[in-house]
C-alpha cells in the first residue's frame, strides 16, 4: 500500500506540470532571495575579513595613538622590550583609471615581517621577493599577480596612483604569485610597500600608524613592560577587537535585509498555500475514489504531506540555483552599499558555504510543508460522498471564519504589542512585532470579505458585483489566502515607499540646516571607514587669501579611543548647530550649547548615543588625547544622518589645544556672492587642483550626491517590494482558476440560459476586482502602520536614527492603480480558460 501511494503521488505531480511548476516556482522564489540575500552579505563579510587579515597578520595586539598615529621613537624603545615587534603605515591608494575605488597601501619593515605576514617567506609564494628593488627603488611596491594583471601592469613597469590628492608613480618592483587561492585572495585589493615609501606617500615621516606586537596570551609581563613605556595618548589593544566592533555595525544591516528576505518568503508561502488548495480542488474526486478504496484519512494526509516535501525540495532545489545566480548581481548592491556606510569591500565573486545551501533548503521545506497542512486536513476530512462533486467543500461556514480569524487577529495584534513594550531595544522583537501585525491584518480579510458583500447588497442596480461578492464570501476558505497574499504585497509597497520617502524628506530637511557653505573643497572619495586625507597648507593659503570668499569654515576628523571604544571624532567650525531644531536633547537651551562646546565639552551623535546607551545629555565619557584619558561632558546630542556608526563632535580651537593639530580635511567656503557657487568651482578654484587633487563641489552637488548614496541604500528594498507584488498577483490567478474549476457547472448553467461569453468574463473579472479591491481596502492601514513600525521603532533600533513620518496621498492612489492592474492581468487566463469549454461539456464535468 505504501508503494502504491508512493506512485500515485509521483503520478499526479507528472499529469499536472502546470501545477508543479507553479508551486516550485512559489518556493523557489522565496528561497532564491534567502539565498542570494546570504550569499552577498556572506561576499562582503569575506572581503573584509581577507583584507583586515591582511593587514593584521599573526599580530595578537596592536599599539596605536588617538587620532596621531604613533611616533617611531616609542617603535625603538619597544624594540629593546621585544623583538617580536613590526611598524604598520596604511593609506587609501587610488589607482588612476580605476575611479572611485580605493586600494589599501600596506607600508612595512621587511625584515621585521616574518612573525606577522608571510609575503617575503619563499614558502609563500612560488618565486621569491626581489628586497634589494623593493629598498633601492623609488616608490617600489609589491603586487599579487592577480591584481597586476587586473592594473594592466608587471613586474619592472610603473603605476599611477593618487595618495592624499596627490600624484605619484609608483615602480612595480615585483610580483607575487602565492602557492595556493586562499593567500592569493588575501593580496587582492592590498599594494605592498617599504614603510619609508608608505612614509613618503603619506606625507608622514614621523609617525606610525600602528605598531603590530606578537606575544602569548598569557605573557603578561611582557604587556605590562610595553604598557610603561608608553606615552600619553597611546596604548595597546587586542586586535581582535577592532575587527569585532567594525563587524558589529553591520549586523542591524544584515538583519534587515534578512526580514526582507523572509518577507518575500512569507508572500511566496501564501502562493503555495493557494496552489495547494487549487490543487486539492481538482483532485478532490479522486480523493473520494481513494476513499472509497479504502484509504484511510491519516493516508490521504500522508499522501499529501508526501507531496508537498518533494515540491518543496524540489522548489528549493531550485530557489538554490536562483540564488547563487542572483547573488552575484545583489553582491554588487549590498557590497557598495556597505562601503558607503561601515567599510570599504572589493567583492569581485560571490562566495557562499553548504550552511547557505541548508538553510535555504530548510526554509523552503518547512514553508512548504507548513503551507500544505490547512489543504491537507481538509480534503483528510472529506467523506467520499462528498468528494465526488466540484461543489465547494465550504460554502455557508463564513460566519464562523470570520469570528474565528476575527480572535485570531486580536490576539496576535496584543501579542505584537507585549512583544515591542517587553523589548524595547531588541531589533529582532520589532521584526517579530511587524510579521504579527502583517498576520493580524490578513486575519481580518475575511471580515472586510463580508463588510464589502453587506455594502454591495445594499445597492441594487450593482447585480454582477453582489453576484460576484456572495460568491466570493461562500468560498472563503479558498479566497481569504490570496486575497492576503496580495495585500501584504500592496501594504509592503506602501510601507516600504512610506519608509524610504520618509527617510528622504527627513535627509533633505537635515541637509537644509547642516550645509551652510556654498562651495565645499575635500580631497577626494573619503568614506566611513577610511582615514580622511588632510588638505594642503597651499591650498587653505590660497582660499584665505581669495578675493570671492567672504569666509572659511574647517572641519577635521579622526579616528579616536574612548572608554566605551573606537570613534570618530568631528572638530569643526558650523554656524547649523546654533539652530535649536538640530539638537535631540541637551543640558542647556539649543541656542546655548555651542558657547558649551566652546567651553570645553562635547555632543555626539544619535547613532553614537543609541549604540553606546547614552540615554541623555549630561553625561561624561572618557577621550584618549596626546596629553592622557580626558574626560568630556556631554552637552548635547544632536541629530546626524551621515553615519549610522555615529561622531563626536567638538569645536575645532578646543581639537587643536587639545592634539596639537592644525592639519583639516574639508573646508566649506562661503562666497561672497553665493549666485555664482557654480562658476567658482569650475574656473577660479581650479587653479587648487595643481596643489592637490581635489573635490570641488557647490552645494547643490553635494546634496545629489548625498541622494544617489541613498538611493544605491535602498535599491535592494525597492526590488524586493516589486518581486512580492508580482508573487501576490500570480496567487490571485490561482485562486481564481481554482473558483473557476469548482463552479464551472454554474458557468455552463450560466452559458445554457443565455449568458454570453463576454458576460461570463465579466463575472470572473469582477470576482478578480472585488478580491483585489479587498485586499487594497485592508492593505492602507496596514501599510501605515507598518511606515510607523518601519520610521519609529525599527529604523531606530537598527541605526538610531530619529525619522519624520512622511506618507504622500497619492502613494495610495498609486496602489489603487496597481490593484487595479493586478485584477484585470489576473482574470484573463481564468477567464480565457473557462470560454475554450462548451455548455454541455461544463455540465458534464460535475456528472
Amino acid at each position: 500500500m505504501n508503494s502504491l501511494l508512493g506512485r500515485l503521488c509521483f503520478k499526479s505531480l507528472r499529469y499536472q506540470p502546470k501545477l508543479l511548476i507553479l508551486l516550485m516556482t512559489s518556493i523557489a522564489i522565496g528561497v532564491s532571495l534567502i539565498v542570494g540575500m546570504d550569499i552577498a552579505i556572506q561576499s562582503s563579510n569575506l572581503a573584509f575579513e581577507r583584507t583586515t587579515s591582511s593587514l593584521t597578520g599573526k599580530a595578537t595586539h596592536q599599539i596605536i595613538g588617538s587620532g596621531q598615529g604613533v611616533s617611531d621613537q616609542v617603535y625603538f624603545e619597544i624594540r629593546k622590550i621585544t623583538q617580536n615587534i613590526a611598524p604598520v603605515m596604511k593609506e587609501d591608494v587610488y589607482v588612476v583609471g580605476f575611479g572611485k575605488i580605493p586600494f589599501k597601501l600596506l607600508g612595512v619593515d621587511p625584515f621585521a615581517e616574518a612573525p606577522f605576514r608571510d609575503y617575503f617567506d619563499s614558502q609563500y609564494a612560488k618565486e621569491s621577493i626581489s628586497i634589494e628593488a623593493l629598498l633601492t627603488r623609488k616608490n617600489a611596491v609589491v603586487l599579487s599577480n592577480t591584481l597586476a594583471n587586473r592594473f594592466g601592469v608587471r613586474q619592472g613597469s610603473s603605476l599611477s596612483v593618487v595618495v592624499g590628492g596627490r600624484p605619484f608613480q609608483l615602480f612595480v618592483a615585483s610580483t607575487i604569485e602565492p602557492r595556493d587561492k586562499i593567500n592569493d585572495r588575501f593580496l587582492q585589493d592590498v599594494i605592498v610597500a617599504d614603510i619609508s615609501v608608505a612614509k613618503e606617500l603619506s606625507n608622514r615621516f614621523d609617525t606610525l600608524d600602528q605598531i603590530d606586537v606578537l606575544v602569548d596570551r598569557d605573557d603578561q609581563e611582557t604587556l605590562d613592560k610595553i604598557q610603561n613605556v608608553l606615552p600619553k595618548g597611546v596604548q595597546v589593544v587586542l586586535s581582535a577587537n577592532r575587527t569585532r566592533t567594525i563587524r558589529e555595525m553591520t549586523k542591524a544591516f544584515e538583519t534587515n535585509l534578512f526580514a526582507l528576505s523572509l518577507l518575500a518568503l512569507l508572500v511566496g508561502l501564501f502562493l503555495v498555500w493557494s496552489a495547494m488548495s487549487f490543487s486539492v480542488i481538482r483532485r478532490k474526486s479522486e480523493f473520494s475514489l481513494l476513499r472509497c478504496m479504502g484509504l484511510t484519512s491519516k493516508q490521504i494526509f500522508l499522501m499529501i504531506a508526501f507531496q508537498a516535501l518533494l515540491v518543496g525540495l524540489g522548489g528549493a532545489l531550485v530557489g538554490v540555483l536562483f540564488g547563487a545566480f542572483m547573488g552575484k548581481f545583489l553582491v554588487l548592491s549590498v557590497s557598495q552599499t556597505m562601503s558607503d556606510l561601515f567599510f570599504v569591500t572589493h567583492v569581485r565573486q560571490a562566495s557562499w558555504t553548504f550552511a547557505t545551501v541548508l538553510k535555504g533548503i530548510t526554509f523552503g521545506v518547512l514553508g512548504s510543508l507548513l503551507a500544505m497542512l490547512l489543504p491537507a486536513l481538509e480534503v483528510a476530512r472529506i467523506r467520499p460522498r462528498e468528494g465526488l462533486s466540484l461543489k465547494t467543500i465550504e460554502v455557508t461556514q463564513y460566519g464562523r471564519i470570520i469570528s474565528k480569524c476575527l480572535l485570531v487577529s486580536v490576539f496576535v495584534l496584543l501579542l505584537s504589542a507585549g512583544l515591542l513594550i517587553g523589548q524595547p531595544k531588541s531589533l529582532m522583537a520589532s521584526l517579530v512585532a511587524a510579521l504579527g501585525v502583517i498576520l493580524a491584518f490578513s486575519a481580518i480579510i475575511p471580515l472586510a470579505a463580508w463588510i464589502v458583500v453587506r455594502m454591495l447588497s445594499c445597492i441594487k442596480k450593482l447585480t454582477v458585483l453582489e453576484f460576484a461578492a456572495w460568491r466570493l464570501l461562500h468560498a472563503l476558505p479558498r479566497t481569504a489566502i490570496p486575497m492576503a497574499a496580495l495585500m501584504v504585497s500592496l501594504a509592503t509597497v506602501i510601507g516600504i515607499t512610506g519608509m524610504v520617502e520618509s527617510f528622504r524628506e527627513t535627509v533633505v530637511s537635515w541637509l537644509d540646516q547642516r550645509l551652510v557653505g556654498d562651495v565645499y573643497i575635500t580631497v577626494p572619495n573619503q568614506g566611513p571607514s577610511r582615514a580622511p586625507a588632510v588638505l594642503d597648507e597651499k591650498v587653505i593659503a590660497f582660499l584665505k587669501s581669495s578675493s570671492e570668499v567672504s569666509r572659511l569654515e574647517y572641519l577635521r576628523s579622526i579616528s579616536v579611543e574612548t572608554n566605551l571604544g573606537p570613534s570618530q571624532l568631528v572638530a569643526f567650525e558650523n554656524n547649523s548647530f546654533k539652530n535649536p531644531k538640530a539638537f535631540l536633547q541637551s543640558i542647556v537651551p539649543p541656542k546655548e550649547v555651542w558657547k558649551k562646546v566652546l567651553g570645553g565639552d562635547i555632543m555626539i551623535s544619535e547613532p553614537l548615543a543609541f549604540r553606546w546607551g547614552i540615554k541623555k545629555a549630561g553625561e561624561a565619557i572618557d577621550l584618549l588625547t596626546p596629553k592622557g584619558w580626558r574626560s568630556f561632558k556631554i552637552a548635547a546630542i544632536y541629530y546626524d544622518y551621515a553615519s549610522s556608526q555615529g561622531v563626536i563632535g567638538m569645536s575645532l580651537s578646543n581639537y587643536q589645544e587639545l592634539f596639537s593639530d592644525m592639519r583639516v580635511n574639508a573646508v566649506a567656503a562661503i562666497l561672497k556672492n553665493s549666485t555664482r557657487s557654480s562658476d567658482i568651482s569650475t574656473n577660479s578654484l581650479e587653479r587648487l587642483k595643481s596643489i592637490q587633487v581635489l573635490d570641488i563641489k557647490p552645494n547643490r552637488d553635494i546634496r545629489s550626491e548625498v541622494m544617489e548614496i541613498f538611493s544605491r541604500t535602498f535599491s535592494i528594498t525597492q526590488s524586493l517590494k516589486w518581486l512580492a507584488v508580482f508573487v501576490a498577483f500570480v496567487g490571485i490567478m490561482s485562486s481564481l482558476l481554482s473558483q473557476t474549476i469548482e463552479n464551472i457547472r454554474e458557468y455552463g448553467l450560466l452559458r445554457a440560459i443565455g449568458f454570453r461569453r463576454g458576460e461570463i468574463s465579466l463575472q470572473i473579472f469582477c470576482e478578480s476586482l472585488l478580491m483585489s479591491l479587498i485586499a487594497w481596502v485592508v492593505s492602507v492601514p496596514l501599510g501605515v502602520m507598518l511606515t510607523y513600525i518601519m520610521v519609529y521603532i525599527i529604523n531606530y533600533r537598527a541605526f538610531g536614527w530619529t525619522l519624520q513620518m512622511h506618507l504622500d496621498k497619492t502613494l495610495f492612489l498609486h496602489t489603487l492603480l496597481l490593484t487595479i492592474l493586478a485584477a484585470t492581468l489576473s482574470s484573463i487566463y481564468p477567464s480565457w480558460k473557462t470560454l475554450q469549454l462548451r455548455p454541455m461539456e461544463m455540465l458534464k464535468l460535475d456528472q
